[in-house]
């Protein structure tokens, strides 16, 4: 007969119980965070993988959002974060405190904005229209280094903290917007045959009509066009270039990953220089 005593094993067998459990958790239930910070603003997602479909597709969904400030859990009045928000993206000005959010509930596009003003956080509701006029296109482009915000209809400045009409621009900037003039009073987009969900004035969508009449002589030899945009009038005038000449008009994933990484090096490209009147105009591309 064996004199070993079965409760010797007890603690190893307990041990191993627990670590098989801790490991089929972590293996079932992965988890992992994605922070945008802005200096002392944090916005906060934590996504698990599991089931996302009804097909039992898995991947990865966002499970909880949350903002913080200093390490704080924050809570915009009359806002369910996890209800809300879409997603949040910060300036590229590292000096300046803000996040853009944006949501796509109860049928609507909303811009919102979290910054710091005299070390207080401030909630604003940026924009809002229904989501069908721009099928969440008009969510803001961040211009003049991250400090100001540039949407269909007006530019954002983030200090003051000032809105400034602007007036026909030929389409919604998330895909067609390049850039704008140091004095934010011109601004650059790129393209033709553009979404005509847009409303634009008569004049400009023929001449829209008049380009995309074009195209092939235009993708034949390789031509991009620059519409360069007066915002207070909305005088518009074309410019044609080469892409042969000027390979870093259109966005090489090989070498930006990134499209901001892309626009950014694209307005270093641009030339602009003070007329008599002390306006910025544009003169050429480098």
């Amino acid at each position: 007969m064996s004199n070993k005593n079965p409760k010797i094993y007890a603690p190893i067998f307990a041990a191993i119980l627990l670590f098989l459990i801790a490991v089929g958790c972590k293996f079932f239930s992965q988890s992992k965070i994605e922070e945008t910070k802005s200096g002392r603003l944090k916005y906060v997602e934590t996504l698990r993988y599991g089931s996302v479909g009804t097909h039992g597709s898995k991947g990865w969904y966002v499970d909880d959002r949350e903002f913080s400030i200093n390490g704080r859990k924050f809570s915009p009045e009359k806002i369910d974060v996890n209800e809300t928000i879409g997603d949040c993206e910060a300036s590229p000005n590292e000096t300046i405190e803000v996040l853009k959010c944006y949501s796509f509930e109860k049928s609507n596009e909303t811009v919102f904005l979290l910054r710091m003003k005299n070390d207080k956080p401030v909630w604003t509701t940026l924009y809002q229209d229904a989501y069908i006029k721009s099928n969440g296109k008009n969510l803001g482009e961040w211009i003049d280094d991250g400090r100001g915000i540039i949407f269909k209809d007006f530019i954002y400045k983030i200090e003051p903290d000032e809105k400034s009409a602007i007036e026909n621009l030929p389409a919604y900037p998330e895909e067609y917007f390049r850039a704008v003039s140091p004095d934010l009073k011109t601004i650059v987009f790129q393209g033709f045959c553009f979404n005509k969900s847009a409303e634009v004035s008569i004049e400009t969508k023929k001449l829209d009509e008049k380009l995309c009449a074009e195209s092939d002589r235009l993708y034949k030899n390789k031509v991009e066009v620059l519409w360069l945009i007066e915002g207070e009038t909305g005088a518009i005038k074309l410019l044609e270039l080469s892409r042969d000449k000027y390979d870093w008009l259109n966005w090489n994933q090989n070498k930006f990953e990134k499209r901001s990484d892309w626009l950014k090096f694209f307005q270093r490209q641009i030339v602009w220089e003070k007329d008599k009147d002390g306006k910025f105009q544009f003169v050429a591309p480098k």
